[in-house]
């Protein structure tokens, strides 16, 4: 029997994320606090939070692979992350998720990268003694470095 989208359509509807179970934590300093009574979490999340971000703009000179001639048809992070945002916002309104969640997670999944990729986090790994992890990094770099 072949599948279709249509048969897939909603199929993921009932483990939906309601926004109801998005919590924020507001810090004196968050001017859209306000933003809280009126919209989704996630959504705030990405329309207040990431695409105005200094980490997100921070994308746009990094290209994915590192190459010897300039060229400019190398794809930076910048464009692959809204690529991966507009993918993700796609299948997440097919299986019926929250496309608001989906769009944060995709936006902000390359904010920690390091320079050079994985192999800057390889020697970081290796200098410090600790396993570096790009996502966990993120992570700090969204609600600690972003926010001074």
């Amino acid at each position: 029997m072949k599948t279709t989208l249509q048969d897939c359509h909603l199929c993921l509807s009932h483990l939906r994320t309601p926004d109801e179970s998005g919590r924020r934590r507001f810090c004196e300093e968050d001017e859209d606090s306000w933003a809280a009574a009126f919209s989704s979490p996630f959504a705030i999340d990405t329309q207040q939070k990431l695409l105005p971000s200094k980490c997100l703009r921070r994308l746009v000179d990094k290209t994915q692979v590192v190459t010897d001639n300039p060229n400019r048809y190398i794809r930076t992070r910048e464009m692959q992350s809204h690529e991966v945002v507009s993918i993700a916002t796609m299948i997440a309104n097919i299986l019926g998720l929250n496309a608001f969640l989906c769009c944060a997670g995709a936006l902000g999944h390359d904010i920690g990268h390091t320079p050079f990729g994985q192999v800057g986090e390889r020697f970081l790994s290796q200098k410090t003694g600790k396993e570096f992890r790009h996502d966990v990094f993120g992570v700090v770099v969204a609600q600690h470095i972003e926010r001074k």
